[in-house]
């Protein structure tokens, strides 16, 4: 059966001028993924990352953890937040009836 992991980027550098890198803590949250994610045995990952730095060093640090050896993939949708993308709807919404979404078909939202 198919299985879908969601992970967050690990902590960022909070309070430096590249606010955009991981932290030490945040690499080891990815290395702590990672060794999880080898524990579980998944079989044929297929790793998505956003194309901010943070996410891209996240995936790669929990895919050399886990031993994945296939490639990352990068999608722009994967590092919208929820406030910006309706695409990602974290708490319940409405249709805004402003058609699709750019990049992908789902129909935009608005907390309401």
């Amino acid at each position: 059966m198919p299985l879908i992991c969601l992970v967050r980027h690990g902590q960022a550098s909070s309070g430096t001028e590249d606010y955009d890198v991981l932290s030490g803590p945040g690499r080891a949250q990815a290395a702590a993924v990672g060794r999880e994610l080898a524990r579980r045995r998944l079989r044929d990952p297929h790793l998505v990352a956003g194309t901010l730095n943070r996410q891209r060093d996240t995936a790669r640090i929990a895919a050399e953890a886990a031993g994945f050896r296939g490639p990352l993939h990068q999608d722009a949708r994967a590092g919208m937040s929820t406030t910006t993308s309706p695409c990602w709807p974290a708490t319940p919404r409405r249709p805004t009836g402003s058609g699709p979404c750019r990049g992908c078909s789902t129909t935009p939202w608005r907390r309401g």
